[in-house]
């Protein structure tokens, strides 16, 4: 039923079954209500590959699991130019196309910063992995997801659901929608940066008027 190569790739393939569950006009009740007895434990002692995070922090058991599998995949060639070119562009329109996998779009993002077309913080927010990561949930051209899951899912896999739902990776099926996401990561990370400095700008200021407080009353 499902891909049981890498745990978190089982848990991509168990969520997008309770996205598509919540969408108009599914119709897969048998299948969706077969969650309800499957056990989260016996799905990792069945995978290939390590479970070393797999019940304490989904963000670093993808990441485990995504570069696992990117050691299996033939390599790639890169482009000599670096940066957000035609080239790199037209590089990765050829090598991924259609509709992507979870596995396919962290390798994209990070084929992007092997180019030098994004940052290694950026492509950690567009995947939604970043320590304290905020999840970009309400692009006016993204469709944000609802989850169906049965009664009595079990808990860690609703955990992991609830990582994928909040996970910016999970509204990037396509290298077009990929793009937008990234423009929205790196206009809110220059938001956060610039309030950052503002603070650290009004900081330094109290502590220039308390100093010169100081000194009139001695």
């Amino acid at each position: 039923m499902f891909d049981l190569s890498f745990l978190s790739q089982s848990m991509w393939d168990i969520y997008s079954l309770c996205s598509s569950a919540g969408k108009p006009g599914f119709n897969r009740s048998a299948e969706l209500d077969s969650l309800a007895g499957l056990n989260f434990m016996d799905l990792m002692r069945n995978v290939d590959g390590s479970t070393k995070y797999a019940v304490s922090d989904p963000k670093k058991q993808l990441m485990d699991d995504y570069y696992a599998w990117k050691a299996q995949q033939p390599q790639l060639y890169l482009p000599d130019s670096k940066g957000d070119t035609e080239e790199n562009r037209a590089f990765l329109r050829r090598n991924f196309s259609g509709q992507l996998s979870v596995m396919e779009r962290i390798y994209a993002l990070d084929t992007m910063r092997e180019m030098g077309m994004i940052t290694e913080e950026e492509m950690r927010e567009t995947i939604g992995v970043n320590e304290f990561n905020m999840s970009i949930i309400n692009l006016r051209d993204v469709e944000p997801i609802a989850l169906a899951g049965p009664i009595g899912l079990d808990p860690a896999i609703s955990k992991w659901n609830d990582f994928f739902l909040h996970a910016n990776i999970s509204r990037c099926p396509t290298l077009d929608k990929m793009y937008q996401m990234i423009g929205a990561v790196q206009k809110s990370l220059q938001q956060r940066k610039t309030h950052r400095e503002e603070q650290s700008a009004a900081q330094e200021v109290e502590q220039a008027l308390s100093q010169l407080t100081a000194r009139k009353i001695s």
